[in-house]
Order: C-alpha cells, then sequence, then structure tokens
C-alpha cells in the first residue's frame, strides 16, 4: 500500500491561480466521473478536500464568520475545544448514511491576530447521490487550486494494465510528467489540458492530474485517480 506525502504541496503551490469561491465547483468530480464510466471503471469512493488559511483575524470577523457558517450548514452538529492556546471547532454530517461531510475550523494566535485554517472534506461511495443533491456547499470562501478531488473505483473489463493507462491518458487528454512503473503496479503524474490549474514540480514540469493502477488477481485493475494529486492510500 502507497500512502502519498502532501507536505510538499503547500510549499510550492500551483502555477494557475483563481479567484475565491464560496459554492463548491464540483465539475471535475463529474469528469472523473464521467471518464471512469466511460473506460467500465466501476467507482466505489469519492473524496473532495478543501483547505484555505487567513492570517491576522480579529476574534470579532472569526466569530461572524462562524455564526454564518453554521447558518448555511444547519444540518452539522458542532463541537468545540480549546486547550489554552488553540481552537478547533467542527461540524459533522452524515446525510444519506453514504455522504460524510465536515467541516474543521483551527485557530491559534497570530502576531496581532488569529491565524484560521478552514479545511472541508466530503466521503462518498456514491457519486451520482452527490452530484444530484449537490451537497451542501463549502461554507467558506476558498481558491478553486486549493481542492483535491480523489476517486477509487475497480476495472471491470479485461483490458490489461498498460492498455487502460494509455486509454485513460488519452481520455484525460493528458501527458504524462513522471511515474513509477512495477510489475502489477503503475503510478503517473500527468499534466491534462482539461482544467487550467496546475501543480509545479520543478521549474519545467508540471501536473494536475495523478493516476494509479494495480492488478488485483483475478479480480481486475483496482483504479484511483486524483486532481491535482491523490490524497487517498492506492
Amino acid at each position: 500500500m502507497r500512502l502519498l506525502i502532501l507536505v510538499f504541496v503547500i510549499s510550492i503551490g500551483f502555477s494557475s491561480v483563481k479567484g475565491m469561491h464560496q459554492e463548491a465547483d464540483f465539475s471535475q468530480l463529474q469528469d472523473l466521473q464521467e471518464i471512469s464510466k466511460s473506460n467500465n471503471i466501476n467507482i466505489h469512493e469519492f473524496k473532495v478536500y478543501v483547505k484555505q488559511e487567513k492570517v491576522e483575524m480579529s476574534l470579532e470577523a472569526i466569530k461572524s464568520g462562524l455564526k454564518e457558517m453554521k447558518k448555511r450548514k444547519p444540518s452539522f452538529i458542532w463541537t468545540e475545544e480549546n486547550d489554552g492556546h488553540h481552537t478547533t471547532i467542527e461540524g459533522n454530517t452524515n446525510r444519506h448514511n453514504k455522504i460524510k461531510e465536515k467541516v474543521r475550523i483551527y485557530v491559534t494566535p497570530h502576531q496581532k491576530g488569529y491565524k484560521v485554517t478552514y479545511t472541508y472534506e466530503v466521503i462518498g461511495n456514491e457519486i451520482d447521490l452527490a452530484l444530484e443533491t449537490e451537497l451542501e456547499g463549502v461554507p467558506f470562501e476558498y481558491e478553486q487550486n486549493n481542492q483535491y478531488i480523489t476517486v477509487k473505483g475497480k476495472s471491470l473489463n479485461e483490458a490489461k494494465l498498460d492498455d487502460l493507462r494509455e486509454k485513460l491518458l488519452i481520455d484525460f487528454d493528458a501527458e504524462k510528467v513522471e511515474g513509477l512503473n512495477e510489475v502489477g503496479f503503475n503510478s503517473i503524474s500527468v499534466l491534462s489540458e482539461k482544467w487550467d490549474t496546475k501543480l509545479k514540480l520543478d521549474e519545467s514540469k508540471s501536473m494536475n492530474l495523478q493516476i494509479g493502477l494495480r492488478e488485483s488477481g483475478t479480480q481486475g485493475i483496482d483504479v484511483t485517480i486524483g486532481t491535482p494529486i491523490i490524497i487517498t492510500e492506492y
């Protein structure tokens, strides 16, 4: 089992920065779903993760924002913990018993005010249901390139691993940037023309999509696809 370490993302950032959004844009999730379906990949799990930081905020602004957030998430159950140095506020819901949404706000003193880290996470096992209900949306402003989406599934056809990899590259209109090729396992970082956001790897390389393929004996191929990177074990 391989676990992708995400620390480097914070330091190198994206080369294409869009404006701030408050309503979630899950169009990339729909792209992943449609291309998976066209390749006879049965998706059994998806994850959306959004993160945004703000610094030098006042307590008044934080309290006002939290009050508005709770209005936007009336179905959430909220908890708060304070250890004397930082405060963690968390809201959870298990809508439809198949899709879980979570909001976490982490507040710490910072210079003359406070630093606030907002995260939003959705985990589900039925993408169609998620798209139809449109969830409840991200309850804080965020930059689109701070959104990470991953889907996991299994190939239901008898295609070989290499053939499936090449077909996905074509369907995503993508070129391979780098990757790992082992017996029964492929992990590739690619640059797709479908989306504007790009994660810079170095001065000459960028990516916005990662594909992991693992042969599962006679059970087909396990498929994990993430944009701009995979954020789960694969």
